[in-house]
């Protein structure tokens, strides 16, 4: 027995609750305890306890083993995207991840003509399939519109989750879910569209038929704010891949991620150090006017404590740079920096830098530097600082 998305949190449940409720009824009692107000084929209510967990917690834990989170929203469906759609003749949508049929409906909506079907593990309203291991493509001309799940491999471990999606890691060297999924999609040599996690941006991964990238400012899900883009693949493509935030075009992609740089470990810097002399906001604020910056130690402590640093610490932190060139030059330095972070900000438009939950107030995508960045920033500054003073000292011996 399934019970459907509406009946817990819009989300299927996991086999292991199914099989504890069986044919639930008023005042069931599984493993000796009493799950009140449960009537089978309803609602659920709240309370509820199999195998000691309660309902909630179940289906939350549920969610995140399988990475499903349902597109209610057709927010997706920006400009670029309906554009690259557009392109192809089809008479089927087919959504492997079918869930509650969202991304179906939305696309029926623009072309009426076409049939839609999909599969799903969980939802019995399609053909019962697992789609991270294979796709069944239905025959005649198809494109596929989809969502798949996103769990990456550290949160997996992390979260004692590891076991129940190993076997879709096996044999390939993915780091999420999401990009288990867009190889097989990748496999069966369909257009499709993709939303998955913006991550992909900067993960490295490559996929033959990349022809676009669209950045999606606004959510289309309603129980997550993991920042997420649609990746357009057409298997005929031979070209560069595009990137659009919304309906702006950014440039190429390739380019794009061009304008990062990478650490070359030239100089002793060490992070989450709570008595280092340069602060580290590495996050950007909603508010537009506070973004991702270095500032001299005393700057952010007045904000943030030292004491809350910790090893794990991403978003503020205090960081030493062990080198005798910055000796009464922090400020210097900072400024050098910033000056640097924003030429790469504007030269990548952004895409460089992780992606981060929400948008500031302008509506923009809120970003975060990791550290390596961070590194290749800081040693790019303490260079610029050493050929000045390398300068000075050749100015002054000429003079003299």
């Amino acid at each position: 027995m399934y019970l459907s998305p509406r009946q817990l949190e819009l989300s299927a449940i996991s086999e292991v609750f199914a099989e504890s409720v069986g044919a639930a009824t008023n005042g069931l009692v599984a493993d000796g305890l009493v799950a009140d107000g449960l009537v089978a084929g309803e609602s659920v209510a709240s309370g509820l306890v199999v195998n000691g967990l309660v309902a909630g917690d179940l289906a939350r834990d549920h969610k995140l083993a399988t990475g499903r989170f349902l597109t209610r929203k057709d927010s997706w469906l920006v400009a670029p995207v309906l554009e690259f759609i557009g392109k192809f003749s089809f008479d089927r949508v087919f959504d492997p991840f079918a869930g509650a049929g969202d991304m179906l409906a939305a696309v029926k909506k623009i072309f009426p003509l076409t049939t839609i079907s999909g599969c799903d593990l969980y939802d019995d309203r399609w053909q019962r399939n697992d789609s991270l291991l294979a796709i069944p493509v239905p025959a005649g001309k198809c494109f596929v519109a989809t969502n798949p799940p996103y769990l990456a491999k550290y949160s997996a471990s992390r979260k004692g989750l590891w076991s129940r999606v190993e076997r879709y890691f096996r044999g390939c060297r993915c780091e999420d879910l999401y990009q288990v999924a867009l190889l097989r999609l990748a496999e069966c040599g369909c257009p499709f569209v993709a939303i998955v996690p913006e991550t992909f941006l900067t993960s490295g991964m490559r996929i033959a038929g990349l022809e676009r990238v669209v950045v999606l400012l606004e959510n289309p899900f309603e129980d997550t704010d993991v920042p997420v883009c649609v990746v357009c693949v057409n298997p005929d493509f031979r070209g560069e891949a595009e990137i659009f935030a919304g309906a702006r075009f950014l440039g190429n992609f390739e380019k794009l991620l061009a304008a990062r740089i990478s650490p070359q470990r030239t100089a002793r810097i060490e992070f989450n150090v709570p008595d280092g002399q340069i602060g580290l906001r590495a996050v950007d604020s909603t508010d537009p006017a506070y973004r991702i910056r270095f500032m001299p130690a005393a700057e952010l402590a007045k904000k943030y404590g030292r004491e809350k640093i910790k090893n794990s610490s991403r978003l503020l932190t205090y960081l030493e740079v062990r080198e005798p060139l910055c000796c009464g030059r922090i400020e210097e330095l900072c400024r050098r920096a910033n000056s640097i972070l924003e030429e790469i900000r504007e030269a990548s438009c952004d895409i460089v830098l992780s992606a981060f939950k929400g948008n500031t107030k302008s509506g923009t995508r809120r970003r975060r530097l990791d550290y390596a960045l961070a590194r290749a920033i800081l040693e790019k500054a303490l260079s610029e600082l050493s050929c000045d003073n390398a300068k000075i000292e050749t100015e002054t011996f000429e003079l003299t």
